[in-house]
């Protein structure tokens, strides 16, 4: 079986967490301070952070751009590669 598009998870939260922790990271301008974030999120609250892979009413808040500075969020949904194991994010706005 071949690289397959699936929601976010619980169960394939750790396979995530790995992936951060050995230097992948969700956003290629934000880079590490992005996985960061993440790895804290899932540290305070593992259900909120999967929960919100799936925003389609934009109810996250702002996003922070790679300035500095604060946008609206876009409705959206996030879709993690898996082969098996963790491959990699594709975000849908």
């Amino acid at each position: 079986m071949g690289p397959a598009l699936v929601r976010a998870s619980s169960e394939r939260l750790p396979a995530y967490l790995d992936a951060l922790e050995r230097g992948w990271s969700p956003d290629n301008l934000r880079g590490q301070a992005a996985a960061a974030e993440q790895r804290d999120l899932i540290a305070r609250d593992p259900a909120l952070f999967v929960a919100r892979q799936e925003d389609r009413d934009a109810l996250g808040g702002p996003v922070t751009l790679a300035d500095g500075s604060l946008a609206e969020r876009l409705p959206g949904v996030v879709r993690w590669i898996w082969d098996g194991d963790f491959c990699g994010t594709l975000g849908f706005r």
